[in-house]
C-alpha cells in the first residue's frame, strides 16, 4: 500500500515513471489502450486547468480585495488631510484676528470675505508669533 500511495504521489507531481526510469504513461497506455489515455488526458485537463484556473482565481480576488482595502485606506487619509488642513488654517486665521485685536494691526479681519494686504512689517510681526509660526509648521 505504502509504495501504491507513493507512486500515486508522484503521478501527482507530474513524475509519470517507474523506479527504472520506465513511462508509467506509455506502459498504461499500451496495456489498457484508448480508455487510459482519455481519462489520462482528461484527469490532466481538470488537473491543469481547472484546479489552476481555480487557485489563480483566488489570488486575483485576495489581490484585488487588498486594492480595495488600500484605496479605501488612501481615501481617509486624504478626507482626514483636508479636515486637518481646513482646521489648521482655521486656528491660524483666528491667531491672526487675534492678534490683530491685540496689537490694533487694523487688518480689516472683521468685516468677512475681505482681501488683506500686509506691509512687510505687518508680514514680520505675525511671524514672530509663537503660535503662528507653530500653526504655519504643521501645515509644512
Amino acid at each position: 500500500v505504502g509504495v501504491s500511495m507513493f507512486t500515486c504521489f508522484r503521478f501527482m507531481l507530474g513524475d509519470y515513471s517507474t523506479r527504472a526510469g520506465k513511462s508509467l504513461v506509455v506502459t498504461f497506455s499500451q496495456d489498457y489502450g484508448a480508455i487510459f489515455s482519455y481519462v489520462f488526458v482528461a484527469w490532466m485537463i481538470v488537473v491543469i486547468f481547472g484546479i489552476f484556473n481555480i487557485i489563480t482565481a483566488i489570488f486575483v480576488d485576495t489581490t484585488t480585495a487588498g486594492l480595495k482595502h488600500n484605496d479605501v485606506k488612501r481615501k481617509h487619509a486624504q478626507q482626514y488631510e483636508r479636515a486637518y488642513v481646513k482646521r489648521k488654517l482655521f486656528d491660524l486665521l483666528e491667531r491672526i484676528k487675534a492678534l490683530d485685536a491685540e496689537r490694533g494691526l487694523d487688518l480689516g479681519l472683521s468685516k468677512a470675505g475681505v482681501h488683506i494686504e500686509l506691509t512687510e512689517q505687518e508680514f514680520m510681526e505675525l511671524f514672530e508669533d509663537v503660535q503662528v509660526k507653530g500653526l504655519l509648521q504643521d501645515l509644512d
